[in-house]
């Protein structure tokens, strides 16, 4: 069963981009995709390059997470969480960005963001 955690993701691939940009750094990104060259995220956002399926996959998923961990008022706790808290049970130890790096199952990961979601409630 597919987890939904009711995050509208951009389907503009330079919107999408300019966003997860914004908000978690051209570092965070790569590293998220597992590219080297930094550059690429830039010509992603510019549109002057396309990333591939796979990558693509993985930035909309890094979207619907970040966006998802806390209200537009919690921006540091969101960054902090997505880059360096793990869900010990449910992300085995690992954080959102690199469980999304080293391609864990997406509705696992949405999984783990919605259970810390609900524990917040």
């Amino acid at each position: 069963m597919s987890t939904n955690l009711q995050i509208e993701i951009p389907s503009d691939t330079k919107q999408l981009m300019t966003k997860l940009n914004d908000e978690l750094g051209i570092s965070l990104l790569a590293y998220m995709v597992g590219l080297d060259d930094q550059s690429l995220i830039y010509k992603w956002r510019i549109g002057t390059a396309e990333p591939t399926t796979e990558q693509l996959d993985k930035l909309k998923l890094a979207y619907e997470v970040f966006f998802a961990l806390a209200g537009p008022d919690y921006k540091d706790i969101r960054f902090a969480h997505f880059q360096f808290i793990s869900t010990v049970e449910l992300l085995d130890e690992a954080s959102y960005a690199r469980a999304i790096r080293t391609g864990m199952d997406p509705d696992r990961i949405r999984r783990a963001a919605a259970h810390y979601l609900a524990s917040r409630s």
